[in-house]
């Protein structure tokens, strides 16, 4: 089981509880704006922090898929960010005329190396957490 995790701006958060090889559509066609938005999986099964509107509980402890729909020039943006850490494979299918990306290390205890640190969370998942 996953926690899937996406926030928009400074907007509530969005949670779902993904089995394994199941995904989650997020449908934009009402809204057509997505500015600043990021998906990315929750290292502790709960995306906001209770009490606190807004506020993410471990976004900072997980790789993000990031999006700015519509960017400049009326283009659509997004990619995959392991900047403050590395948990799960991740990827973005893209419409036509757009590349679809991935983002897996296959050995993330091989992968963490020093000024990062590989933590072993409650649910037994690793994260490689950058310092």
């Amino acid at each position: 089981m996953v926690t899937a995790c996406s926030q928009t701006w400074q907007q509530n958060i969005d949670q779902w509880d993904l089995s394994a090889g199941t995904s989650q559509a997020i449908d934009l066609v009402t809204a057509c704006s997505w500015p600043s938005a990021v998906v990315y999986a929750s290292v502790t099964g709960q995306c906001a922090v209770i009490g606190t509107p807004y506020a993410a509980t471990d976004r900072n402890l997980a790789n993000l898929a990031e999006f700015t729909i519509p960017g400049s020039g009326n283009q659509d943006f997004y990619d995959l960010s392991s900047v403050n850490a590395y948990t799960i494979p991740m990827s973005i299918n893209a419409p036509t005329g757009c590349s679809s990306i991935t983002c897996s290390i296959g050995d993330i205890s091989f992968f963490c190396q020093p000024n990062n640190v590989l933590q072993t969370l409650p649910t037994g998942a690793l994260s490689c957490v950058n310092t």
